[in-house]
């Protein structure tokens, strides 16, 4: 198949699998945080940046969306180049076909991710479409830990997550990873 030129539209989606030897992001930084410099680190911000950029830019009229962008689904290869993996294929399935009538495969109403990730905008809004802002929400999430070292999560008995609104400002960074 010729590759598609302005104006031409990808007619065939496929996977691509690759081996990435250090694991996912949070078990990276957990079990070898030292060997994450502050240079990697943001080496992998940037290359999870682009990788989000692709998927809401490449295809304007249909952008795709990831829709559960976290330290888990961002995985290292051997050389620390960033792969975001579990990207879902529901986003690319219409929510209403042209005619209307709600697709079987429709996620319209579902709130698909992981709810510490998710921005609370969008989680308390019932008619609130996802959009490439709610991804970049979980980026802001994933920033944060690859600042810290640390992984989101619930930190006391009263369920607050270890990054919100509130705590952004407080962050400390990762001593392991040298002087930022």
């Amino acid at each position: 198949m010729p590759p598609a030129g302005a104006g031409q539209r990808i007619s065939e989606v496929c996977l691509v699998y690759e081996l990435a030897s250090r694991g996912d992001l949070i078990h990276c930084m957990r079990e070898s945080g030292e060997e994450l410099s502050c240079q990697r680190r943001v080496r992998v911000m940037h290359g999870i940046a682009r990788g989000l950029n692709y998927l809401h830019c490449s295809d304007r009229d249909q952008p795709a969306f990831h829709r559960d962008i976290k330290g888990g689904n961002v995985v290292l290869t051997a050389d620390y180049t960033p792969k975001i993996i579990d990207c879902g294929l529901s986003k690319y399935v219409p929510e209403r076909l042209s005619d209307g009538a709600v697709s079987v495969f429709s996620t319209v109403g579902a709130k698909l991710g992981t709810p510490a990730y998710m921005c609370g905008q969008y989680m308390k809004a019932a008619n609130m479409p996802f959009d490439a802002k709610c991804d970049i929400y979980g980026f802001g999430i994933v920033l944060c830990e690859l600042l810290t070292g640390q992984g989101q999560g619930v930190v006391n008995e009263d369920g607050d997550l270890r990054f919100d609104f509130d705590t952004v400002d407080d962050l400390i960074p990762d001593e392991r990873a040298g002087i930022w």
